[in-house]
């Protein structure tokens, strides 16, 4: 009775393990790498965003305030471009990683990202009032160094 009942325990374990395994594995976003697609992405979502697993090229390296943004594309402005919005908190543990400099380590390499993507309202201002106009950028918030998973 006892062999029956510890073959039904590991058979059980077994199956729990697989479902477990298959959820995991429905849950994980695919790798991207194509910025029109992620740009398309944001934009079906909006003003929601969506859990992407992504790659792409820093082309430029912005800072604003207390934040470095990493852009796939040289102009910030290009429809296609997608902005990495990384925090203070995730560059300290960036700077601990790599270096104090990360602009020569970062900028002309690849990088892979894991977060949330979302298309942003950028408004227009004339004379410190917001006008009628506005364009759409793509952002990704990295908040923890560990979403940029790869360097290369």
């Amino acid at each position: 009775m006892l062999k029956k009942t510890m073959a039904c325990l590991s058979i059980a374990t077994l199956i729990f393990t697989m479902t477990e395994n298959m959820a995991q594995a429905q849950d994980a976003e695919p790798l991207i790498s194509n910025p029109v697609q992620l740009v398309d992405m944001a934009a079906r979502a909006a003003p929601a965003g969506v859990k992407v697993n992504f790659t792409m090229e820093v082309k430029a390296i912005g800072h604003l305030k207390d934040r470095i943004i990493l852009n796939s594309e040289e102009d910030y402005r290009d429809p296609k471009n997608i902005s990495v919005d990384v925090y203070p908190t995730a560059e300290a543990e960036l700077v601990h990683t790599l270096g104090n400099d990360l602009d020569p380590l970062i900028k002309g390499h690849r990088i892979r990202v894991q977060g949330t993507i979302k298309r942003v309202t950028v408004w227009f201002f004339e004379k410190g009032v917001k006008t009628d106009k506005y364009y759409y950028q793509t952002h990704i918030l990295v908040k923890n160094a560990d979403q940029i998973k790869e360097i290369k």
